[in-house]
């Protein structure tokens, strides 16, 4: 397990995405894709995420603060923490919807 900065655990990968190794070293991947929602926003899928702290979740708050009205960031399979922090924290952002599918 290899922690990243902002309060976010996510394993190490044994191969890239795209079948070839990774360099010793690399860190671990995170996919955000907007071709789900185009022009409304970001689709960001956590389901290798096994820790999120405050911190974390305030990087994510933040980005979705800049988003503008009408887009969102969509949090797919999160780890439990997330809903509960982003509950706390910042209730009723609209630009981050939660998605445990």
């Amino acid at each position: 397990m290899e922690q990243q900065g902002g309060g976010v655990d996510v394993p190490e990968r044994e191969q890239a995405a795209e079948g070839g190794s990774v360099p010793p070293g690399a860190g671990p991947g995170l996919r955000v894709s907007p071709p789900a929602l185009g022009d409304e926003g970001y689709d960001l899928e956590l389901s290798a995420v096994t820790f999120v702290d405050v911190a974390g979740v305030g990087v994510l708050a933040r980005a979705a603060d800049r988003l503008g009205p009408g887009r969102r960031i969509v949090v797919r399979r999160p780890p439990a923490a997330l809903p509960r922090i982003l509950a706390t924290f910042w209730a009723g952002l609209p630009g981050i919807e939660v998605s445990t599918s």
